[in-house]
């Protein structure tokens, strides 16, 4: 019995903490009695509400430090890398990270985007088929799985795609990186 009283107190606890005050908690329990809460604030830019803008197709035909210093404008989440076309890249997906292609010129000749990074045609689908979507049209994130109702880390993990699906298996909300 205590040790449920536990459970339901920290539950309530974190609910209260997380969603009313805009923290990040990280919950330690030392015993039945003691329940310690280390909260610290979130960034000024809190990557989960404001994730920036994603694509520049209108940066096709300028000059390269003109379509970085855009980029990094228009999203102060992501770092722009000029790269010679032609030039060998690591195959990694880093969701801070825009690869502005040039040519020789210096003149982009790519659009510059991160990724995908949402899937809102998704929404009202199986679970299932909609993880094996979001693996094959982003080979970067692993999607998982989650029951509505679930509690879950709070941090952002580029990665990673949250599929929240009903009792049905149906999705309930956009899957998108996080």
């Amino acid at each position: 019995m205590p040790g449920m009283f536990f459970e339901m107190l920290k539950s309530a606890i974190w609910r209260l903490l997380y969603r009313e005050v805009n923290h990040k908690l990280a919950i330690k329990c030392n015993s039945i009695n003691t329940l310690h809460i280390m909260s610290t604030m979130l960034a000024k830019t809190n990557k989960r509400q404001d994730k920036g803008k994603s694509s520049w197709p209108e940066l096709l035909g300028v000059k390269g430090e003109v379509a970085a210093a855009t980029v990094e404008r228009e999203n102060p989440l992501v770092t722009a890398v000029i790269v010679p076309e032609g030039s060998v890249v690591t195959a990694d997906f880093v969701c801070t990270r825009v690869r502005i292609w040039v040519d020789t010129n210096g003149i982009v000749v790519r659009v510059p985007k991160i990724g995908k990074s949402s899937w809102p045609e998704l929404l009202g689908v199986q679970g299932e088929v909609a993880a094996a979507t979001v693996e094959r049209e982003n080979p970067s994130v692993t999607a998982r799985l989650v029951l509505e109702g679930t509690f879950v880390t709070q941090d952002f993990v580029c990665t990673r795609v949250r599929i929240w699906v009903n009792t049905s298996g149906i999705v309930t909300r956009v899957p998108a990186i996080g």
